[in-house]
């Protein structure tokens, strides 16, 4: 092992990993709680702050204490997403449930894609919370309507939209399962905050699993009509559904679950099983 593979794998599994993973556990069930209220005002016709991940970044920083908490959560999703990374480059030495290559490229996307709101958490915390909110929407537009203009670009939009729908889809399944469990040391506490936490990760994967499939389902939209106003982010995908016909409940639904998988996360950063330290820290001495 090289000086520098030693060095990373060492911080992975050192005295300080299991702390920051917990704190970007949390960091990310709280995002989602807000994120959650946010989508519960679209419902109600408050359509004042985005309902997406930046909207909630800002909702955070315009708290009392905001600039405290603003740079509490920015540190756990830097938290987050570094095990994420860890995770896809280290497999079980980082998370014990990542046995399968299929967790560590999930672990991958995660990564980045938890790495990208990362950054947007500490440009706000560094502006004080004046930054900018940006579109989730726009951007998906304009990234689909350039792509739009090459050649095939209507069926590569049509992939990716097919793509995100079935990443909604595996969401829904895995909550419906419940196959998240074998991620928790569900021991640790009693039958009914055990039962608590798993139909919380239950609805709250579902939720989800539809918002996904939402976004998808707007891309593909995009792709057959040649329309790349139609392709959304998560605030439009959730505003479309709220104009529709007995949208309102529909979106309630989805925003509680979104709020239910953000307690969930809490109950995740005590309860999440994570890798064995020292054993990890043997395994690195002994080569």
């Amino acid at each position: 092992m090289t000086s520098a593979t030693h060095t990373v794998t060492s911080a992975a599994t050192g005295p300080w990993a299991d702390r920051l993973t917990r704190v970007g556990l949390a960091a990310r069930g709280a995002l989602y709680i807000v994120l959650g209220i946010l989508a519960l005002r679209i419902a109600f016709g408050d359509r004042s702050q985005p309902a997406n991940q930046n909207g909630a970044l800002q909702e955070v920083a315009h708290q009392p204490f905001g600039q405290v908490l603003i740079w509490v959560v920015a540190v756990g999703l830097v938290a987050y997403a570094l095990w994420r990374l860890a995770t896809a480059a280290l497999g079980t030495r980082a998370d014990p449930s990542a046995t399968k290559a299929s967790a560590r490229v999930k672990a991958l996307l995660e990564g980045i894609g938890y790495g990208i709101v990362a950054v947007a958490a500490v440009r706000i915390a560094a502006s004080s919370g004046s930054g900018g909110q940006g579109s989730g929407g726009q951007r998906a537009q304009g990234v689909t309507a350039k792509v739009l203009e090459w050649p095939a670009g209507s069926l590569l939009v049509a992939v990716a939209g097919a793509l995100i729908v079935g990443a909604g889809l595996y969401l829904a399944v895995e909550g419906w399962r419940a196959d998240f469990t074998k991620e928790l040391a569900l021991g640790k506490v009693g039958p009914t905050l055990r039962k608590v936490a798993v139909q919380l990760g239950r609805f709250g994967r579902i939720a989800r699993g539809a918002a996904f499939a939402l976004i998808g389902g707007l891309i593909i939209a995009a792709a057959v009509t040649y329309d790349p106003a139609k392709a959304k982010g998560l605030d439009g995908a959730l505003k479309t559904v709220a104009a529709e016909p007995y949208g309102t409940w529909l979106l309630v639904l989805i925003a509680l679950g979104l709020v239910a998988y953000g307690v969930y996360g809490l109950l995740e950063s005590r309860l999440r099983r994570l890798a064995d330290r020292r054993a990890g820290l043997d395994a690195i001495q002994r080569r």
